[in-house]
């Protein structure tokens, strides 16, 4: 982590003397967080009852357990995002992102290790190059000269420093939006994220210790509809939930649940 920043630290001196100028960033706080004050806007909420895959919908009873469980692997991922400056209105974005498999077996826990796998932590710088912003270029530059690697539209993370273009896929973007710019760079963070997982799991379903056994389970943190690949033994984990699936009659049933109860499976 020291040699990323020392990097970034020599590539803003060296665009400074180039005479690209530099602003404070909005602050130190995660920019996760900052999203998260914000609060939630309505777009998205259920509009109306659930599709149930169970008939009736109502609880059910998952049965008494018998102290074992086929949830072996548990794949998880973090993610931190600061802005740590601006060129003009342009943001400079810089996040870290990591994930791992849990082997949970045997009640023993251990992280899994793939040979040739992507790096467990991934850094990266992220600008609007596509902007055509001279002093995004000029940074850009410095950047890639210390030693930041980039990343194609389909490849995997290979390297753990990394120099990425918020506005690569996307429409020429207004240099002077700064909210907009902002809001590209944190889609290309969580595409990150999104690309390292997915390898992760790809590997997972096709090592030689799960194949062996094929009983073993694996928790997905987050749904699994935000992962590209996964298999009929992956099951989607969310942890907190940001808004409430259920309407009318079945927030009742939701709210009532006895302990040990579960509520019918569904579609949201």
């Amino acid at each position: 982590m020291r040699d990323f920043a020392a990097r970034i630290d020599r590539a803003l001196s060296a665009a400074t003397k180039h005479g690209v100028r530099f602003s404070a960033g909005a602050g130190a706080g995660d920019v996760e967080m900052q999203q998260f004050a914000g609060g939630m806007d309505d777009e998205g909420q259920p509009g109306g009852r659930p599709h149930h895959l169970e008939t009736p919908p109502g609880p059910r009873d998952p049965g008494s357990p018998d102290g074992s469980s086929k949830l072996c692997y548990f794949l998880d991922g973090v993610q931190s995002t600061r802005e740590i400056g601006r060129i003009g209105a342009i943001p400079i974005v810089v996040t870290t992102v990591a994930a791992t498999i849990i082997n949970r077996c045997d009640r023993r826990f251990s992280r899994m290790e793939f040979e040739g796998g992507p790096p467990t932590v991934v850094r990266a710088v992220i600008l609007p190059y596509s902007v055509g912003d001279e002093g995004v270029r000029a940074l850009w530059k410095e950047l890639s000269g210390a030693g930041l690697s980039g990343l194609g539209s389909d490849e995997v993370p290979h390297s753990p420093d990394l120099l990425l273009d918020s506005t690569e896929y996307a429409d020429a973007p207004d240099p002077s939006d700064y909210v907009g710019l902002r809001e590209r760079a944190m889609v290309r963070v969580r595409a990150l994220r999104e690309r390292l997982e997915t390898e992760l799991l790809r590997r997972w379903e096709n090592d030689d210790r799960v194949l062996e056994n094929g009983n073993d389970w694996i928790a997905v943190d987050g749904q699994l509809r935000d992962v590209r690949e996964s298999n009929r033994r992956a099951i989607g984990l969310i942890k907190s939930v940001a808004r409430s699936e259920f309407t009318g009659e079945d927030v009742g049933m939701l709210l009532d649940l006895d302990a040990g109860k579960r509520t019918t499976s569904f579609v949201p």
